[in-house]
Order: structure tokens, then C-alpha cells, then sequence
């Protein structure tokens, strides 16, 4: 019912006035290291794939030009040669809706995963993530974290099926570059009061105490965000 209620709210009030987001978070260990086959269904993309995976998910070439480059790892999934899936990881830090993720080293965040029109519903996606979870945890990626938008159930039912689990939300208000940030856990809460981007906690059972006076802006970071 809140979900519902968010959703008309943010659809009524126009972006530039008012943003409104709420995400719940969610985060899985990676399974047992293990490399991606030579010619197996599912391989990194490569800058010279920008082209054709843009045509093929409806994405601009110069976005995953512009991710690759500055470090970020796309996950393709190939059926009789052609792309059905793709899901990027960042791998060190994610900025999006100006909030900011610092991963430490065994960490990586999960975003913006799409699959081709008409082949929805036959878990391809979960079959990138899970090969390249794999292939991660090679190179010490146990924690994989992901934010999913509140009232899209299905990506929230499928990140469970995969083994992820919900360990806090975060919502969010901004106006005029100012937001009201709550960040939450199973029991526990805390406001920040903040301009310009600000650093979320990753910590599963601790959070930062609430700052209510207005925080200084938080620079530094890359925006590889969802586009």
C-alpha cells in the first residue's frame, strides 16, 4: 500500500520540483570461484560490443563506452549468437540519484540489467549474474549489493530467488539540491539532512548516527548510474 502511494506521488510531482526515491537494498555472497569458460554462453563485453549491444538493449554506444572505460564490468549472456542479457557490476564506486557507494575490496554493486523483448520470465538474467558472480569471486568478490526500485516487485522477487537478501531501504526527498535521507535497517533508522552527494552505509547491521543540521556537500566520484 505505501509502495503504491509513493509511486502515484512520484509520477504526480513534477522531477525538477521534487525527487523522490526509495530503494530497498539487497546484497548475496558469491558462490565458489569460478572462471567463465572460453565460448560458454556467458563472457564480459568488450568495448567493441558497445555498438552491438546498444542496438540490441536500447542503450546509447557512448554509455558503455563511458562505463567500460572507467572500470565498470558488463555481463553479456549469448543464445545461438546473439545477446539476450546483459547486467553491469561496479567494482569499486557507484554514484546514483546523488548517493554514493564506497565498496571495499570484496565488494561489488549489481545495476541496470536488461534482457531483449519477448524473452522476459526465463531467469537469462539471473544466468549472467549467477556466471558472473562466479567469475568474480575468483578475484575476491564475496558480497554482491543491489538497489531495487520499492514497487518493482518483479526484480525484487527475482533478486531473492537468486539467494539475495533485503538488509535495509533508503528513501530519499531532494529539492533545490537539498534531500532528506533515511537509511534503514530491521531495527534501527537514521536522517541525514544533506546537499549535493552523499555516502550510503553498506554495513548490514550498523548505521550512522542521524545528522538533522544540514551537511555540507560530499564531492568526489564518478556517475555511472543508471542513463
Amino acid at each position: 500500500m505505501l509502495g503504491a502511494a509513493f509511486l502515484v506521488a512520484r509520477r504526480a510531482i513534477p522531477r525538477p520540483a521534487l525527487r523522490m526515491e526509495w530503494f530497498v537494498l539487497l546484497d548475496e555472497r558469491t558462490r565458489e570461484g569460478t572462471r567463465l569458460p572460453a565460448g560458454g554462453p556467458v563472457h564480459w563485453a568488450h568495448r567493441r560490443d558497445a555498438r552491438l549491444l546498444a542496438e540490441t538493449f536500447g542503450r546509447a554506444p557512448e554509455l558503455y563506452e563511458r562505463r567500460l572505460a572507467t572500470g565498470d564490468r558488463c555481463a553479456v549472456l549469448w543464445d545461438s549468437g546473439a545477446a539476450v542479457a546483459d547486467v553491469w557490476f561496479c567494482l569499486r564506486r557507484h554514484e546514483e540519484h546523488r548517493l554514493r557507494l564506497d565498496l571495499a575490496d570484496h565488494e561489488g554493486y549489481v545495476y541496470d540489467g536488461k534482457v531483449v523483448d519477448g524473452l522476459r520470465g526465463r531467469r537469462l538474467l539471473q544466468q549472467a549474474r549467477v556466471a558472473a558472480g562466479e567469475d568474480l569471486a575468483v578475484d575476491g568478490i564475496t558480497r554482491l549489493v543491489t538497489a531495487v526500485d520499492v514497487v518493482n516487485g518483479s526484480s525484487l522477487r527475482a533478486a531473492r530467488r537468486h539467494g539475495a537478501e533485503p538488509f535495509g531501504s533508503v528513501f530519499l526527498v531532494g529539492i533545490l539540491g537539498v534531500s532528506l535521507l533515511r537509511q534503514a535497517r530491521p531495527d534501527s533508522a537514521c536522517w541525514t539532512l544533506c546537499r549535493g552527494t552523499w555516502p550510503l552505509a553498506l554495513d548490514a547491521r550498523r548505521l550512522p548516527p542521524s545528522k538533522l543540521a544540514l551537511c555540507g556537500t560530499t564531492q568526489g566520484g564518478r556517475d555511472v548510474g543508471h542513463d
